[in-house]
Parts: structure tokens; sequence; C-alpha cells
């Protein structure tokens, strides 16, 4: 199943929590919550909603960078989502946070890197990316207005200032995305986050083929010794075979 994305919220505050106007998420879908403070003793920010769902920090995307701090998290929704608001708490005097759901995804978050530049300029690289990947890139910054884009073939989709001192970006490129992500800012203290969200695998007994004008799931099939038989496709996670 293809990566399909949906922008859900954009927003901040000058106080020390903002809570999105309702959305319903998509039906099994993956629900991202970008977080971010700023103050001169910020503290990661965290995430909870109205419905109060579990919310699981990706590991490693917890930031707290001198008056700048960020976190990512996510929750998991079933086929009958309800309409739910997401409340981002900084612990700070500036608060903002960016919301969007995916579907058609694996679970392997494991191809994620942060980055902290003083000078409002920071980078990532991250491990090659699939050829069926989305590709989030994420900037949170003190002041300064508008962030340039990172590299070529990635998209915006939030960029903006949504308190007094704090901008937020988030950008996105969905099939074979590039690994580097470089920004270009006014800002001083600043956070990037890239992270690659897989698509999911193939269904057992099937594989994917390039057709000529797209990747198709094609049955994959052995040699019992008598006769070519359906045998599962099993991939490598990093810790086990699924």
């Amino acid at each position: 199943m293809a990566i399909a994305f949906s922008a859900r919220a954009f927003l901040g505050a000058t106080a020390t929590f903002v809570t999105t106007a309702a959305f319903t998420p998509s039906a099994n879908s993956r629900l991202f919550a970008i977080a971010a403070g700023r103050t001169t003793s910020a503290v990661p920010p965290t995430i909870t909603d109205s419905l109060g769902g579990t919310w699981t920090l990706v590991p490693g995307a917890s930031v707290d960078f001198t008056n700048i701090a960020g976190s990512i998290r996510y929750q998991d929704i079933g086929a009958s989502p309800a309409s739910m608001t997401v409340t981002a708490t900084s612990g700070g005097t500036q608060a903002g946070v960016m919301c969007f759901d995916v579907t058609g995804h694996s679970t392997d978050l494991s191809n994620f890197q942060p980055n902290t530049n003083a000078a409002g300029d920071p980078s990532v690289t991250l491990a090659a990316m699939g050829a069926t990947s989305l590709g989030i890139a994420a900037f949170i910054g003190n002041a300064g207005s508008a962030a340039t884009a990172v590299p070529v073939g990635y998209s915006s989709i939030y960029n903006g200032a949504p308190a007094t001192n704090l901008r937020m970006c988030l950008y996105t490129d969905l099939g074979s995305p590039g690994a580097a992500q470089a920004w270009t800012t006014p800002s001083t203290d600043s956070i990037a986050f890239g992270l690659e969200i897989k698509e999911a695998g193939a269904v057992a007994g099937r594989a994917k083929v390039w057709t000529g004008s797209a990747w198709a799931q094609k049955p994959a099939k052995v040699w019992s010794g008598s006769a070519w038989v359906t045998k599962p496709v099993k991939v490598w996670n990093g810790s086990t075979w699924v």
C-alpha cells in the first residue's frame, strides 16, 4: 500500500501550551505531532489529546537546545477514528505544534536524525531512503523570518511563526526522498529533525516489481522440487524478519 500523507494542524501561542482545533485523523493511520517550546529554560515539550490517547516518543526525538526545545511523538489510530484535539505543553513562554498523519506506512522509524545549530542553519544526513518512502524534514527555530527550502524534491507543508519568537517548518518528499537535509535560516538557536517513514511491506507471498510505469505487487514463487509454490516474502527490519 502506498503511503498517503494528510496535514492536520499547525498553530502556536505565547503561552505554556497550545491546543489545536478538532480534527479526525485517517483510519488505520499513524498520527504524528511535532511540538516546540521557546524560553530561556526550555524543556522538551509533551503531547496529550482530548481522547486520552497514548503518545510514543520517536526514539531520540526530544531535544533541548538553549532557547529552543522540540520533540516528535506519535500514536496509532484504529479503524474508526474519532474527532480529537491535540495539546502541546512546552513548560516555557511559547508553544507550537504541527500535526499530520500517514497511512500505508511501516512501523519502522529507525532512520531518524536530529541536529542543532546556534547560527540557525542545522543539517542532517539520513541513511539512504527507499524508493517508496516518505521523507520528513522539520525545523524549529528561535525567531527569524521564513526558513528557506530544504533539498530539491521536498515540498513545504507548514512554514511560519506560530508564536512571537518561535518558527516552525515542515517539508515532505514522497518517493526516493533526499537523505541530506540542510536548512539556511535567519534564526539563531535551531533544531532540525529528519525522518524516513517507510512504506508498509509487501503482503505475505508477494514482492514488488517494476512494470515499466509503477511498482506492482506480484506473487513470489519458489521451486519445491516438483512444482512452483507461493512463499511469504520477508525483510529484515533491524531486529527481526517480518
